[in-house]
């Protein structure tokens, strides 16, 4: 059966992940936020220098067609930074809709968890 592209999210949402921590987390263990970040910085900086074997090690983990890795690696950012006023607009906007879905069962305010 083939399949039809319908459309993306371009325009609509980016593409971000997000680290979490509990404040008492973070604060009984500031070292271990900081080794977390360390490491996922120098994981960042060689997956955009090693997109193709980045994009290998993800393949054979996953079973995702190399192809699709390759596009998925090169056309990511792994910067890690600090959530921006901007994220947390996208990440409120997603809440609504989900809300109005019915897939929340109250609304959520995601400024008053940051």
């Amino acid at each position: 059966m083939p399949v039809h592209f319908l459309t993306n999210s371009n325009g609509l949402m980016n593409d971000r992940n997000f680290y979490l921590a509990s404040r008492s987390f973070a604060s009984d263990f500031p070292n271990i936020v900081k080794i977390v970040m360390g490491e996922t910085r120098q994981m960042a900086t060689w997956i955009t220098k090693n997109p193709e074997p980045a994009a290998k090690f993800i393949s054979a983990r996953t079973g995702m067609k190399i192809t699709t890795a390759i596009m998925l690696t090169k056309s990511r950012r792994y910067d890690l930074l600090p959530i921006q006023d901007r994220a947390v607009e996208e990440q409120q906007r997603i809440a609504e809709i989900f809300f109005r879905l019915g897939l929340l069962p109250y609304r959520i305010w995601i400024e008053d968890v940051i």
